[in-house]
């Protein structure tokens, strides 16, 4: 009888000899990995063959196979998923430690360097206030602005999905790679989850059941991600459209971890997405809820107390307000969607290619 550690959890269970080099699953925390006994006990062994004078002679367990990541899935090597601590990332995994890390998330600004870095990124949100009033270059600004933050809430997730406790710096990085091929993962990404939405769309148009404006008025609702505008009538809107937005976020934050971690390329593989949802369904469902709450709910209070104005005055002083509040609703969804992948991504089906 040998002892083998699981490399997940780190509890330990005595096997055959003969079943080294199979493959066991973890009763704890369900990895799946191959038995082999742990190095020092190998060379123990190995000693003990020696003054007996023997010699033993073991084969090593079979090499884990490393997963096919043509399709860009998997995160590349460095980053924060080398920076995270071996021990952070090997910590017993399921649904209550999951619960406890979004519990402590809820609370990031209570971390000092956390608070300061929220702060930073309130103000530099709100710089798109006033950005509004500037005309050209005030477009410009926005975009720059988006772009940055649509960079680092995914930076957010990829810190969370490494185990990582404390917010990411806000390094900016070149235009590139800094603003522009963030802005197009997220857009790549919520049109992903559109998919549905879109295809609706165009049998709405061959039918001839609307005109190529209303159907251009609902694309920009829907890619705005208004829900208050949705389900107003008025804006082309109504219970439909209202309805196919809020089922959209039902895959979006599967869609956002795959570009956050894989890449753009990667949203193709649904059969593999499908395959993780299921397996992780409860997980899941919690996730989704969780992103109801930090994203849907926030947006119908903006939407429903801002309005369209900052008129000025107390109007500019409210919607300030609610865009600090959107920014700690933001980063605290980012963590969820992260923290999901960190603590079941033994069930998920990343074998992509």
């Amino acid at each position: 009888m040998v002892v083998v550690q699981c490399p997940a959890c780190a509890a330990r269970y005595r096997v055959a000899d003969k079943l080294l080099g199979k493959q066991g699953k973890c009763k704890k925390c369900g990895e799946r990995f191959t038995l082999a006994a742990p190095v020092q006990e190998l060379e123990d062994d190995l000693l003990g063959a020696l003054a007996d004078g023997e010699v033993q002679v073991r084969e090593a367990p079979p090499p884990v196979p490393t997963p096919d990541t043509s399709a860009g899935f998997l995160p590349p090597p460095g980053g924060a998923f080398a920076a995270a601590d071996d021990a952070a990332r090997r910590a017993p995994t399921g649904m209550g430690t999951y619960l406890r890390d979004v519990g402590k998330s809820l609370l990031f600004f209570t971390r000092g360097g956390d608070l300061v870095t929220f702060v930073i990124v309130s103000v530099i949100v709100l710089m798109q206030i006033p950005l509004r009033f500037a005309g050209c270059l005030g477009l410009v600004g926005l975009f720059i602005v988006q772009g940055w933050y649509m960079a680092y809430r995914l930076n957010v997730v990829v810190d969370a999905a490494a185990g990582l406790l404390e917010l990411p710096n806000m390094t900016i990085g070149d235009v590139w790679e800094g603003i522009i091929l963030p802005f197009l993962k997220w857009t790549v990404a919520w049109l992903a989850a559109l998919l549905p939405f879109l295809i609706g769309l165009g049998y709405l148009l061959l039918l001839a059941q609307m005109t190529a404006t209303q159907a251009g008025a609902q694309l920009v609702v829907a890619f705005a991600g208004d829900f208050l505008s949705s389900f107003d009538e008025s804006k082309n809107g109504g219970l439909v459209l209202g309805a196919v937005l809020l089922i959209t976020m039902t895959f979006w934050p599967m869609m956002l971890l795959v570009v956050a971690l894989g890449g753009m390329r990667s949203v193709i593989r649904f059969d593999l997405i499908a395959i993780t949802i299921v397996k992780t369904l409860p997980a899941y469902i919690t996730v989704v809820l969780l992103v109801y709450v930090g994203v849907v709910g926030p947006s119908l209070l903006v939407g429903a107390v801002c309005g369209n104005g900052a008129d000025g005055g107390i109007g500019l002083g409210v919607e300030a307000a609610f865009s600090v509040l959107m920014v700690y609703a933001n980063i605290f969804t980012m963590r969820v969607i992260g923290l999901y992948y960190h603590h079941f991504k033994h069930r998920f089906a990343w074998s992509w290619g």
